[in-house]
């Protein structure tokens, strides 16, 4: 007979225990210390993981991890389709007994494994119930006011609601990102980067490969972040972009945001509870765990409860390199250091990192990188001194901003190009043309193409190049990094060149335009 749970009055088995006193409590009554003893384990050695794989010999052999070719999952019925592994969760409704994974279940059929939101109708698992409950009863769109996610597993730490990630190798994910204690690892995310004995999530490969192999300390020239490869700024910046106009997807990061732009994705989480403010909130009441207020529309007596605070109360950001911030400038020892800003990555340069220079600081990243065309913005007062010189450390030939002298007859006319270099019988022409050069009439552009045309005879590439905001082929304006547009400058200028020399421009005129109203 088994062994019924030791609290009054209950009925139910007994299968929670510790090492010392097995199986004295069920489900509903164990302690946070008690773990499932029914339950077999790994044989792997050092492994405590549940085992759910096996073979007809013996089942329960193996973990997920663990398992061997020669096991099969054997804790629960799998698909009844040929050769699938998979779980069962689907038959038609009345069903009782699971038959096929959503994989291979048939038109028709719905999910009779798993409990269904309480709201008639609702089809979806419920996770929300009021707090201190096990089971949820309500889906996220029907919970009820004051309603919270009972079945996330939450940090150790009391009063924590954050999910928990990290604990020792080999052990069950116990504290998130914020308690881990130290040499504690992300045991959640399988996947480790491939660099030896790294334990990071890779996000990096070579473009066109789908799965990332390298995290970004440890990733190859010319590899790119795969996983966050729709999510990189204009300007290059691939830490994730989080700013645009209001409604829209974020695609700017800090550096390239305009004036009007928000934060999108703190706007996607908690923002100031004041009317219309877009700003993350970090103040309330000393005795409150949620802030609510931004710093500039906080109530009198609130306090910062967001970020660490030094003992005597201030913001802090010193502490002993490699730790978490602990102590404001006034209570710091002298071997602290600054552990909340990032130093450039130049070693032994003391500054302040940018990321708009790729985490260094100005001098160095412009020392270290002089054909970056963020140099050259770094460098240029004007953006048409910040195209010339990227041009000249590219490409050899051009004349920048000189009279062009022709005759023709009895004439002469006088005309001047930013940027030009005759190839053959090819004139290609570069022309920064600040805000699109709206104020500029266009029947003084089209006599300006004539007047090149009839008096120099030769063909003429001609490339517009806006450096200014415009407003893109989904009708938003935008204002890309200069050295964003500098990067398509070139891939522009390496095209039409090649066309020059295989003799594919048959046109007289081609005048083509970058960052005009209504490019990509």
């Amino acid at each position: 007979m088994p062994k019924l749970c030791q609290f009054e009055n209950c009925k139910k088995q007994a299968n929670y225990g510790t090492e010392e006193e097995k199986k004295i409590f069920c489900r509903e009554h164990k302690t946070d210390d008690m773990k499932n003893m029914y339950l077999m384990k790994c044989l792997f050695d050092g492994c405590k993981k549940r085992a759910v794989y096996g073979n007809e010999v013996k089942k329960n052999m193996y973990c997920k991890d663990h398992k061997t070719e020669d096991t099969v999952i054997t804790w629960c019925k799998v698909c009844e389709h040929e050769e699938c592994k998979v779980q069962s969760s689907f038959n038609f409704e009345g069903g009782k007994n699971p038959r096929f994974c959503s994989e291979h279940k048939v038109e028709g059929m719905i999910d009779v494994l798993h409990k269904k939101c309480e709201i008639n109708g609702c089809k979806i698992s419920p996770s929300f119930n009021f707090e201190g409950e096990k089971k949820g009863r309500f889906c996220f769109e029907h919970k009820l006011d004051g309603m919270v996610d009972v079945k996330l597993k939450k940090c150790a730490i009391q009063n924590c609601k954050l999910s928990p990630s990290f604990n020792f190798k080999g052990e069950y994910a116990k504290y998130c990102s914020t308690h881990k204690e130290e040499g504690m690892i992300n045991v959640v995310t399988r996947k480790k980067c491939r660099f030896l004995n790294c334990e990071k999530t890779p996000s990096f490969n070579f473009e066109g490969e789908d799965s990332p192999e390298f995290c970004s300390s440890h990733k190859l020239n010319g590899m790119i972040d795969i996983r966050n490869i729709n999510a990189a700024c204009f300007c290059g910046e691939t830490t994730g972009p989080s700013f645009n106009f209001k409604g829209l997807k974020p695609k700017y990061c800090s550096s390239c945001k305009t004036e009007d732009m928000i934060n999108i994705k703190k706007s996607y989480s908690k923002i100031c509870e004041f009317l219309n403010c877009e700003k993350s909130p970090s103040f309330n009441f000393k005795e409150e765990k949620i802030p609510v207020f931004c710093s500039t529309h906080k109530l009198n007596g609130m306090v910062d409860i967001k970020n660490f605070k030094c003992a005597c109360g201030n913001n802090c950001s010193f502490n002993l390199s490699g730790l978490k911030p602990r102590y404001c400038s006034s209570c710091r020892t002298p071997d602290m250091v600054n552990v909340l800003d990032d130093k450039c990555k130049n070693n032994g340069c003391p500054s302040r990192a940018n990321k708009k220079y790729k985490n260094y600081c100005a001098y160095c990243f412009q020392h270290l990188f002089p054909l970056d065309p963020l140099t050259f913005q770094i460098r240029s007062k004007t953006k048409e001194i910040a195209v010339r010189d990227f041009i000249n450390s590219n490409y050899k030939g051009f004349n920048h901003d000189k009279i062009l002298e022709y005759g023709g007859c009895d004439c002469l006319t006088r005309r001047r190009i930013d940027h030009r270099k005759l190839i053959g019988n090819t004139m290609l022409c570069i022309e920064t043309d600040e805000n699109q050069h709206k104020s500029y009439s266009k029947k003084d552009e089209e006599a300006r193409y004539n007047d090149l045309l009839v008096n120099f005879t030769c063909k003429y590439i001609i490339i517009r190049f806006n450096p200014d905001s415009y407003v893109n082929n989904k009708g938003v304006k935008t204002n890309p990094y200069i050295s964003a547009r500098l990067e398509q400058l070139k891939k522009e200028l390496d095209k039409q060149l090649k066309r020059i020399e295989n003799n594919e421009n048959n046109e007289l005129l081609e005048v083509i335009h970058l960052y005009y109203d209504g490019y990509k």
